[in-house]
């Protein structure tokens, strides 16, 4: 196993997605899946690079132009516009669930509109200074998740908050998921399964109700000149995504760090319009924990604090109606219907246990 001191780059010449299906063949797709799993098995991390992927630079732009949008009003003024997600409504397990208290709670607000937008803000971003435990909030982080299968939910267009929001958003995703089945296609080969088995996972990813896949735009907002640093402090505290996969747009900033299987911190610099690929809980009961999710967290030090941090991530999820077996048929993991494993992964997040 080699020391590991950056992630590996994985080039998606062959397989970017502005080639279309009937030009790129199976060789193509086998090949880079066996090069995404012999990088994971060479430098010991679930993580890679991912190069010359073909999402448009002006869409990427697009989306961080509104996500900075965030960044100026006030939450107190933009949630009346917003219909509030409460607790036993029938959407509700597709939301982070909304839960104040004198412990500082897990979500401060969360929302949906028509359009399958939330809005919130998560005890997952709070800044916290890395040696006292002490957390300083500058009004949290701020994340907009966008979900076009939970667009029924409500009756606000959010485009009369962030004009252009949604031309932006649904370009990214779509970008997004185009490259996403091909990663997954791929990783088909290695894994020995039906080159069509994850595909199948997501039929209904565009239908009201029936998947929860997201593209996500966070900001964390600088913090105050006076706020004291030492050295460095969390951004975003470690966690695992929820996913089968997330395709990450790196930030303007760096501070984002992965952890390699056997625990070694590796830092993620950005790269020009280089991605990041994740593995997550999904893709880890699915391969019977051949492929643990990928650790996460966002670090800061004085001058990267002192700038506003955009990313985008999407993430990729089952259908709620299929059913989770171990792709290799060993039932390491016994079989689970996503929706409720899903909603066990969520509640595990909310009380602070480990997936």
């Amino acid at each position: 196993m080699e020391q590991l001191t950056e992630l590996p780059i994985i080039d998606c010449t062959k397989i970017n997605i502005t080639l279309d299906d009937a030009e790129i063949d199976d060789n193509d797709l086998r090949e880079f899946g066996e090069d995404i799993f012999e990088s994971f098995k060479r430098y010991d991390v679930t993580s890679a690079v991912l190069t010359n992927h073909g999402i448009s630079e002006e869409v990427v732009k697009a989306a961080e132009r509104v996500t900075s949008e965030l960044e100026k009003p006030d939450f107190k003024k933009i949630a009346p516009y917003f219909a509030p997600m409460k607790l036993g409504e029938e959407f509700q397990r597709k939301c982070d669930i909304h839960i104040d208290g004198e412990d500082g709670g897990i979500v401060k607000h969360s929302f949906a509109t028509k359009h399958g937008v939330q809005l919130l803000t998560k005890k997952l971003m709070l800044l916290k200074k890395d040696k006292s435990g002490d957390t300083f909030n500058p009004e949290n982080g701020r994340t907009l998740r966008f979900v076009p299968s939970l667009a029924q939910v409500s009756v606000l267009n959010i485009d009369d908050i962030i004009p252009g929001f949604n031309k932006a958003y649904n370009a990214l995703f779509c970008e997004s998921l185009k490259l996403a089945k091909r990663v997954l296609t791929a990783l088909t080969f290695p894994l020995h399964t039906d080159r069509d088995y994850f595909n199948k996972m997501i039929e209904d990813i565009h239908t009201p109700g029936e998947n929860g896949s997201a593209l996500r735009g966070n900001i964390l907002p600088k913090v105050p000149q006076d706020f004291p640093i030492d050295d460095q402090v969390v951004r975003i505290n470690e966690h695992e995504d929820r996913s089968i996969i997330t395709i990450l747009h790196q930030a303007n900033v760096n501070g984002l760090t992965v952890k390699t299987m056997s625990g070694k911190s590796v830092p993620v610099v950005h790269k020009g319009d280089s991605l990041l690929l994740q593995t997550g809980n999904i893709l880890a009961r699915l391969t019977s924990g051949k492929l643990p999710p990928t650790p996460h967290s966002v670090m800061g030090n004085k001058e990267q604090l002192q700038q506003s941090r955009i990313s985008h991530a999407f993430l990729i999820f089952p259908d709620e109606k299929v059913e989770l077996r171990c792709i290799d048929g060993s039932d390491t993991y016994p079989p689970v219907s996503a929706f409720i494993l899903l909603n066990d992964l969520e509640n595990q997040d909310l009380h602070g246990l480990k997936h």
